[in-house]
């Protein structure tokens, strides 16, 4: 196919998962595809229910609204690495001209993207990355690293420099989450000496059993001075034990995302900052890249595009430039 011929069919497929990152199950949305209209699949391999990956579809939608592209919507039955290797490997067979994806695991989603690539497809990754970056064109992401460190900024100055704060996240091999734990551990680290962390907390993307293990954690250590919740899942989680525990507004929450609970829980008080990602922009931009690529041959320059984070308190979550980066309830 020439790039620089008409539009023909254009199938671009955004795998966007579960982090804390994670987890909608969202529906998908139909056209006639007549024409040169591009068609582009949007594969959301995600669990039920996740704010921040509504935010990347909505983006994706209105992009492609602007440039004429036949979106569709879909995603696979389960938010496992296993899920998304297999949902991967259906879509090679497809041939499609980008793909977009936000992978499970850094290293095991290599094998089925080089699939992808290896017949004739171009990859973005969004939110997070692979490890072997040489099989993607471009990636699309909040700077992470940055966000770890203003969420270990907003945690040490919440519990005054001192006492024992719990890192609680996703299993370990998503990059943008480890990258939020690594800027956080750097961050009380170099600033906070006084501040020393308890045993991380991990679990799957799962409110119910992060609760389950951060109440294991409270009982343990009953002067927990405070916590970095570093997705959506670990917030909620986290705030649901900390009231099992009556200790809820008693003990700060510092944690990553602007889900609609969450924005809840930072009004009422039982979470104390929320690191906002820029959800929408990183779907926007994606959409944008691939079709810029299949309408002109042309590849994101620089090849790393960081869409920056917004830090939201209980004082500044009404004023508008932080609430348009929200995500949203549907």
């Amino acid at each position: 196919m020439s790039l620089k011929n008409k539009w023909k069919a254009l199938v671009l497929l955004v795998a966007v998962l579960a982090l804390g990152v994670v987890g909608v199950g969202c529906g998908s949305s139909d056209s006639d595809g007549s024409g040169d209209q591009p068609k582009v699949t949007l594969e959301l391999a995600l669990q039920s229910g996740c704010a921040f990956c509504l935010a990347i579809q909505h983006g994706a939608e209105d992009a492609a609204e602007a440039n004429n592209v036949d979106l569709t919507v879909q995603s696979p039955p389960k938010p496992e690495v296993d899920s998304q290797v297999e949902q991967l490997q259906s879509v090679a067979a497809t041939k499609p001209d980008v793909l977009i994806l936000e992978p499970f695991d850094a290293n095991a989603l290599v094998a089925p993207v080089k699939q992808i690539v290896d017949g004739g497809a171009q990859a973005i990754m969004v939110d997070t990355d692979i490890s072997d970056t040489s099989l993607r064109m471009s990636l699309v992401t909040s700077d992470n690293t940055v966000g770890g460190k203003a969420a270990g900024k907003a945690l040490g100055e919440a519990v005054g420099g001192k006492g024992e704060v719990l890192y609680v996240g996703y299993t370990p091999g998503a990059t943008a989450v480890d990258e939020r734990q690594q800027g956080f551990d750097d961050t009380l680290e170099a600033d906070f000496p006084n501040v020393s962390q308890a045993t991380p907390v991990y679990a799957i993307d799962d409110a119910a059993a992060v609760a389950t293990k951060v109440s294991a954690t409270l009982e343990s250590i009953p002067d927990l001075a405070g916590i970095f919740a570093s997705t959506e899942a670990a917030a909620i989680g986290s705030v649901n034990a900390l009231k099992s525990a009556g200790k809820d507004g008693d003990i700060p929450v510092v944690a990553y995302d602007g889900a609609p609970d969450e924005v809840q829980a930072l009004k009422q008080g039982t979470i104390s900052t929320l690191i906002v990602q820029k959800a929408y922009d990183m779907g926007k931009i994606s959409v944008e890249q691939a079709a810029d690529y299949v309408e002109n041959g042309t590849k994101p320059d620089p090849e790393v595009t960081k869409t920056g984070i917004v830090v939201a308190t209980k004082d500044n979550i009404d004023d508008p430039e932080v609430s348009k980066f929200l995500y949203p309830a549907k």
